[in-house]
């Protein structure tokens, strides 16, 4: 069962964001802005009242109710009539629809013109001088379309042409088929004001989303700078990072969201694009901030396959609108499913992880999702309701909510895990000098002497025994020069052994194995051996027989697992205390607030003891980029 290390995260998250830049590059810079001149604020003027329209239709049903006779028999027929908008007009497959209105008197110098259309071209016309044409990007989608008409052009007549997109196509698809084919062309409704009253228009249809992206900017920088200035290890503050960076996928997302932003840009194709790929790039976010949170083996492999699942879609999404197979509307339809059924999901797998498997510091987090659902169910619920007037006010408040929860508990973690400078320095001191104690000089005369017997006699075992002096000298020189290190397990195990192998040379009753299945972890340097030490000199050494110590490491479901066995005289646990630096529970101290790491000591007296160091794969993984 694989699980992702977080410098593979970075590389799958730097090459989805590199691909997007580079796409927008490609496909979606915006052709134009709209020529704008900011007047005074106010309410658009609405324009949606006796349009006269003029069509081709072969919509039977039409037919007869415009020549009023039930037996019309037609192909198809030019109808021209006078309608309000909204309105849904059955124009044929393979014409155009025009509509025609006299402007209004124009008091400013320009007014602009609010036109919505749903994957159709658009063209205006005042007389004979066209103002405006879409591009063929536009037409294929959903666009808002701000027009500007100068007062030189007041009263006269304006003329507006619009074109199914997939006309050309529907027409020779249905080519010596059924040739009564109808594409019904829906108009929404049109209005018109200065560039001042566009925008508060714009602002009053959903300007909270524009609100809540600036805040979310806001916040979320600020959430980096503190990232950046507190003095911690990364992995310490992944969580603040993460939190931070999908604020910042969910600004941007908010953003193009807004009406108020569309207008001002003058975006359309632009805009599909960067919803489509926001919304698939805050899925990936948010799976990394869950990951956060998650330490068992089974649970982190679910939120893998979800980031993995989540690059596969975005690859394939976009290969499929390149082929003008999926346009950037569905891609961002599926991409709410499925960040919706994400956050349903992983809420389920944070609540198996803070209650079954006792993480209490995620409860926090579960309350943001919870805060977070509730949001969606609301917004759903005003939807279903009313779709035409549907408050959007839940989802930007219960992202906002979520995240304030979220970065709250980051930055607590991480100045809670800092330690000053000084503090730290004086702990290597004292650890440096406790390191010099253990070199235990009565072991090494005693090997030395075990040494010069064994070269006396011609022993072949004595180059093994000068391999073993070597390394245990070695490795408590190198923990004297560098305290607090974190090292491989292997290199720890290559120095428990030289100890082991050297008190065997004093106690010929001692025996000991190596179990190891698993040695490609991280452990903190010379954590491990006076556990060691502890279990010969305390529970073997008061045995009268001597006995046997056991070293096993291997792999479970909550991360990799170190044991000390022995069978010696075993201990009362209330004894222990943390009086000296290598008693068992200063050392479960030290692992936990380096790596944190799980002691579990097990001990009968007369039995012997059982001592179990777990480490969190996650925070192991985390470690190598220390």
């Amino acid at each position: 069962m694989f699980h992702l290390k977080e410098k593979q995260l970075h590389i799958i998250l730097g090459l989805l964001f590199g691909a997007s830049i580079l796409l927008f590059c490609i496909m979606g810079l915006p052709e134009g802005n709209v020529n704008t001149d900011k007047r005074q604020f106010g309410t658009v003027t609405d324009y949606s009242e006796a349009w006269i329209c003029e069509y081709t239709t072969n919509s039977q049903e039409k037919m007869k109710a415009y020549k009023n006779d039930e037996n019309v028999e037609a192909f198809e027929m030019s109808v021209q009539e006078v309608v309000s908008l909204p309105a849904a007009v059955p124009v044929a497959a393979d014409s155009k629809l025009v509509m025609t209105n006299k402007l209004p008197a124009i008091l400013d110098d320009v007014i602009y013109m609010m036109i919505e259309t749903k994957a159709q071209g658009i063209e205006v016309y005042v007389e004979k001088e066209c103002l405006y044409k879409s591009s063929l990007k536009d037409q294929k989608m959903s666009a808002l379309h701000i027009i500007p008409i100068p007062s030189r052009y007041q009263n006269n007549n304006i003329r507006i042409e619009f074109s199914n997109a997939d006309s050309e196509n529907v027409s020779k698809a249905n080519e010596g088929a059924d040739k009564e084919y109808t594409a019904e062309m829906k108009i929404d409704q049109i209005k018109y004001g200065t560039y001042g009253q566009v925008l508060m228009e714009s602002f009053l249809e959903n300007g909270i989303y524009a609100v809540t992206a600036v805040i979310l900017f806001f916040c979320s920088i600020c959430m980096l700078v503190l990232w950046f200035w507190i003095s911690n290890k990364p992995y310490q503050k992944r969580i603040l990072l993460n939190a931070s960076l999908e604020g910042l996928g969910l600004g941007i997302l908010f953003l193009t969201q807004s009406r108020l932003f569309q207008v001002l840009t003058g975006w359309n194709y632009s805009l599909h694009f960067v919803r489509a790929v926001m919304i698939l790039l805050v899925g990936v976010l948010h799976l990394q901030l869950v990951r956060c949170f998650i330490y068992k083996k089974k649970v982190l492999f679910l939120v893998d396959v979800g980031i993995l699942f989540y690059g596969v879609c975005y690859v394939s999404f976009m290969v499929l609108q390149g082929f003008s197979i999926m346009s950037f509307e569905t891609i961002y339809l599926i991409g709410r499913i499925m960040f919706g059924m994400i956050i349903l999901i992983y809420t389920v797998v944070l609540m198996v992880a803070v209650y079954e498997y006792g993480r209490k510091e995620g409860r926090l987090v579960l309350f943001g999702n919870g805060v977070l659902i509730l949001s969606m169910l609301a917004q759903f619920t005003s939807w279903i309701i009313n779709k035409e007037k549907a408050l959007d006010v839940y989802l930007p408040l219960g992202f906002l909510l979520y995240l304030i929860v979220i970065w709250f508990y980051g930055l607590r973690q991480a100045i809670y895990i800092e330690r000053p400078k000084d503090t730290a320095k004086e702990e290597g001191i004292r650890l440096r000098s406790t390191i010099v104690e253990q070199l235990n000089p009565n072991l090494i005369f005693a090997s030395f002497n075990t040494l010069q017997k064994m070269i006396k006699n011609g022993s072949a075992n004595s180059v093994k025994m000068i391999y073993y002096i070597s390394v245990y000298f070695r490795d408590n020189l190198r923990a004297i020069e560098k305290s607090g290190e974190v090292i491989a397990f292997e290199e720890e195990l290559e120095h428990i052994i030289a100890y082991l192998q050297l008190q065997k040379t004093r106690n010929q009753f001692l025996n000991f194995a190596v179990e190891c299945k698993e040695k490609d972890f991280k452990i903190l340097r010379h954590s491990i051996e006076p556990m060691v030490e502890n279990a010969v000199k305390y529970g073997i050494a008061g045995k009268e027989h001597g006995g046997n110590v056991v070293i096993r490491s291997y792999q479970r479901e909550d991360g990799y697992a170190i044991q000390v066995i022995d069978d010696g005289i075993g201990f009362d646990k209330k004894i222990l205390s943390r009086k000296s630096e290598t008693a068992l529970l200063s050392l479960a101290d030290v692992l936990k607030n380096s790596c944190k790491a799980q002691t579990e000591i097990i001990s009968k007296e007369g039995k012997g003891t059982v001592i179990t160091i777990i480490l969190p794969m996650l925070e192991n993984d985390l470690l190598e980029d220390d």
